[in-house]
């Protein structure tokens, strides 16, 4: 495929038109099925067992051939209208494979082909050829599921989640308006990294290579658009390999505070659509803002406090802006205080009372952690007071009581506030999830484990470790020796808890 060279494309020679049609209606006879996820993320293997382990070699040496490189792009384009529908389908497979925008319009008008094509994937789990014996059908597909699944994969990155084609949300016609033109766009990129990465996490060893071209290919962009590409890609799959953390902050102060001020009011300076913040299906520009906020003291200034609180505002009143995707979140004003330190206590107190809804748990988590940060033992009382008597939302992994312990581990001066947490009379009624995190925490922390691993897995409850908290009356009356067992461990880890604070703070 797109990485892999055949002999003839190594020397660098390319077949005229008949010997790639030649070529093709060979290979279509060759092919046993087309595993078209395999195609879209370039993968040399499937996530399934084909019926008869050699289709499987075979399917990779049909299309290996079909993406080596040696077909011209023109030829490639013409066999898309062949009589076999079979050689239409490799010619998008190689079309697709050169990651070029420019032939979506074919792909587009393949998409109306309804001719039987390659049978999908013939799918057999372990499980399931161990119970039933026998394997599931072939999945049968068109022509036009093929061109299908590839337009899509151009489109949604993009923010197209509705087909080519939909009565009252845009399609293709609005997507390639206004792309067509153009040299580069953030989603193209998208389409380079998921295939280079294969889409899997973590990043592969061998993935990497090929995603270092990818970032070779953003380089040679004008600095603002580089800069803003990143961002928006950041946390994609593969996007750990195309940049550090500690890189992606230097090339976000690069654009300097008033650029990404505009970003986080939502008025990007860039005219590449993608990068645009849409009304609804808005994370990855979300994600744009949440790292700046979260790197606000490296990336914007002091001055720029009141404009955060102003833009958590804005957000706020989204339905007035036709919004529909809104970023509310907790990281305004945990970022507001970091540039503002001195009123920090004013500005995250307010937050908290702001942040008070049935799934805002985790963004008490972040103001109250901010406060920790900032205000320390001014503020532990109340930070104490919150740990304890705040409800985590239910179901939730981790909890906001876990994601603060978690926090709260990671830093320095963190075992004095952990120690005192354990000392607190109200740690007999913390829940099972929180108390684990905690155990967890110190256990960084000594030398020996006050809890083993082993310990702490193999405790164990028919309610499960998210709902029994919420159901204590229910679980001592239906499972009143499961409850008794359980019930009895936790009181020995607050024990073994307790007993350690003392190695915990020296």
């Amino acid at each position: 495929m797109y990485f892999i060279l055949g002999t003839l494309a190594a020397w660098g020679k390319t077949l005229d038109k008949e010997q790639t049609e030649a070529a093709f209606e060979r290979l279509a006879a060759e092919l046993p099925y087309l595993s078209l996820s395999s195609i879209i993320y370039d993968r040399r293997d499937h996530h399934f067992r084909a019926a008869e382990p050699n289709h499987t070699e075979k399917h990779f040496q049909v299309i290996d051939k079909v993406t080596d490189g040696t077909h011209a792009k023109e030829s490639l384009l013409g066999l898309s209208s062949h009589a076999d529908p079979k050689v239409r389908t490799l010619a998008a497979v190689a079309l697709f494979d050169l990651e070029d925008p420019a032939v979506l319009p074919t792909f587009v008008r393949l998409t109306y082909d309804d001719s039987p094509t390659f049978d999908g994937h013939p799918e057999i789990s372990q499980s399931w050829l161990a119970i039933s014996g026998i394997a599931p059908p072939h999945r049968q597909q068109t022509v036009g599921d093929i061109a299908r699944s590839m337009v899509s994969f151009y489109m949604q990155p993009a923010g197209f989640h509705y087909g080519i084609e939909h009565k009252t949300q845009p399609g293709f016609r609005e997507y390639w308006a206004a792309r067509k033109d153009r040299s580069h766009c953030a989603s193209w990129f998208f389409v380079q990294l998921a295939r280079a990465s294969h889409g899997t996490s973590p990043t592969q060893k061998e993935c990497i290579d090929r995603i270092h071209r990818v970032r070779e290919h953003i380089d040679k962009l004008a600095a603002d658009e580089r800069a803003w590409v990143l961002l928006w890609l950041n946390g994609e799959s593969g996007s750990d390999a195309l940049i550090t953390e500690e890189q992606l902050i230097h090339v976000a102060k690069s654009l300097g505070p008033d650029k990404l001020l505009l970003m986080l009011r939502k008025k990007i300076p860039s005219d590449d659509p993608d990068l645009q913040p849409r009304s609804n299906n808005n994370w990855p520009y979300k994600r744009m803002q949440l790292f700046v906020l979260r790197h606000a003291n490296l990336l914007l200034r002091s001055s720029d406090s009141v404009s955060l609180l102003e833009c958590e505002t804005w957000e706020r009143d989204y339905q007035k802006h036709g919004i529909s995707d809104p970023t509310i979140t907790s990281w305004w004003a945990a970022a507001a205080a970091r540039l503002e330190p001195a009123n920090a206590s004013a500005i995250l107190h307010a937050a908290i009372k702001r942040f008070q809804g049935e799934f805002d748990s985790e963004e008490q988590a972040t103001l109250c952690f901010a406060l920790w940060q900032l205000r320390g033992e001014i503020e532990i009382k109340f930070i104490k007071d919150w740990f304890f008597e705040y409800s985590p939302q239910r179901g939730s992994f981790p909890n906001c009581r876990g994601q603060f312990i978690e926090a709260i581990a990671q830093e320095p001066n963190g075992k004095q506030t952990l120690a005192e947490i354990i000392q607190d009379k109200r740690l007999d009624k913390l829940d099972w999830q929180s108390l684990r995190r905690l155990v967890r925490a110190v256990n960084s922390w000594t030398t020996k484990p006050i809890v083993t691993e082993e310990e702490l897995r193999s405790v164990w409850h028919p309610l499960g470790e998210g709902h029994y908290h919420w159901e204590k009356d229910k679980a001592r009356e239906l499972y009143p020796k499961e409850t008794k067992e359980l019930e009895e461990n936790l009181s020995l880890w607050r024990k073994r808890l307790r007993d350690g604070v003392a190695d915990l703070l020296k």
